[in-house]
């Protein structure tokens, strides 16, 4: 999908997105320099008001439904994930940031339960290989 004539180089887009991100993943997270994801990925999910992460989270689903339940373990690694990168960054910059208390009350409790109860139907292979595709969301997420 191209960038409509508004956006040749995507700077509007990356411009309206920053301030929303900014200082969530880091010092350089959200600046007009290095965005997490190209321009064009942002304005392909956010111009249909879907993030990247939220994209990953409607294909797992996806995947549970349609191919097997053990699939659902790649939601909850997304979510663990999700969390711990929240909680490292709290202690690695000493502050709180958007999303940790989220990540503390709801994400680290509700995926140690969806863990607990998936945890009978999948293989030590299906964990692994959730949980590599989750890393690698979350990878490409904070660049």
């Amino acid at each position: 999908m191209a960038l409509p004539p508004a956006l040749p180089d995507g700077r509007a887009a990356r411009e309206r997105l920053a301030p929303a991100s900014r200082g969530c993943l880091g010092p350089e997270s959200g600046s007009l320099d290095r965005p997490p994801f190209p321009p064009e990925v942002w304005f392909f999910f956010r111009r249909r008001g879907v993030s990247p992460s939220a994209a990953a989270y409607l294909v797992a689903v996806n995947l549970a439904v349609i191919v097997g339940p053990e699939w659902g373990l790649l939601a909850v690694y997304l979510t663990l994930v999700n969390a711990a990168l929240h909680v490292a960054a709290a202690i690695a910059q000493r502050r709180s940031n958007p999303g940790l208390v989220t990540a503390v009350a709801l994400f680290l409790p509700l995926g140690a339960a969806a863990m607990w109860t998936l945890e009978p139907q999948a293989t030590a292979g299906m964990h692994l290989l959730t949980a590599s595709i989750a890393l690698g969301v979350h990878a490409a997420i904070v660049g």
